[in-house]
Order: C-alpha cells, then structure tokens, then sequence
C-alpha cells in the first residue's frame, strides 16, 4: 500500500465530506477506541488507519466527522470496535514513530500525555527514536509511551519531506 496516496486520498475524501455536510462515507473505516486512561473513555475516528503500534483518524464528535485528526498509539488503547468499513484497506504496514516523522514533520500539534492535566501545544520538528521532538516555548522530548493521544487540526499544515 502506497502511504503518500492513502494519506491524499483521506485529505481529500475529508475534505469532500465536509463540503457535502454527510457523516459517514460507507467506504471508509470508522472505529470507537476505547482508552486505557483518562476521564475519556472513548474516541469515535472516521476514515481511520490501523498502523503497527497505532490508530489514526479523522475524530467523530456526535456523529458528525471534524477537521480533526488524531494519532492514538496501543499503549492508550483498551480496544477498538470496527462499526462500519474493512480493516484490509485501512492497514498500514507503518509505526507510530514512522508515520509521525515521515508524514506530519513540521505540522502543528496537540498531545495530551497519560495522566497529564494539560494538553501540549507545538510544532513537531522531528521524531528522535521513540521521542518526538516538539517546539513550543521551549524545546521539549515527548516519549511517544507518554501518549495518550496526538492531534492535528488540519493535515494540510504538515509538510510531506
């Protein structure tokens, strides 16, 4: 499976759903992630992606799909339940660490750490080994383990090295 066009082919599918005000495109995989931790027990994700360590997509609040794409690694998942789509095209054979470092350098970024009150706000610049490299007010070395989940308001701001 080509990564490049997958991920395309998913910024544009959102970008048409939005258009066209529909929820759920019957093509594509929507799951319910249910988290290890946090008061949060559950993230609806449409057009989603099953990686090696990950699972990744475009949120669903109330049923309706957002501009929002988040990247929640194993370690925060209890389980996730397929409501809609096959599990065969939305595979990719990528790591967390792969995928972050090769598709979403440089995107502006959300993550909110297991356990942690507050949410991190910054650019990724890179991933280190399993640690991402963000820049906010200051530099910091996030542990990818440390993940609860990893959002970015719009895949249009990561550029593709």
């Amino acid at each position: 499976m080509d990564i490049d066009s997958t991920i395309e082919d998913l910024e544009a599918q959102a970008y048409f759903a939005s258009q066209q005000d529909k929820t759920a495109n019957g093509f594509s995989l929507i799951v319910e992630v249910e988290l290890q931790h946090n008061n949060q027990h559950s993230k609806g994700l449409s057009m989603a992606l099953v990686g090696l360590d990950f699972v990744a997509g475009f949120q669903n609040t109330r049923g309706r799909q957002t501009t929002s794409w988040l990247l929640i690694p194993n370690q925060a998942i209890r389980n996730v339940s397929v409501l809609q789509g096959s599990l065969d095209k939305a595979m990719v054979e990528l790591s967390a660490a792969m995928f972050l470092d090769s598709k979403l350098r440089n995107a502006n970024v959300s993550i909110q750490q297991i356990d942690a009150a507050q949410i991190l706000h910054g650019k990724l610049l890179s991933v280190f080994g399993n640690q991402l490299v963000l820049k906010a007010n200051v530099l910091r070395l996030v542990p990818l383990e440390s993940i609860q989940w990893l959002a970015v308001d719009s895949l249009g701001t990561a550029s593709r090295s």
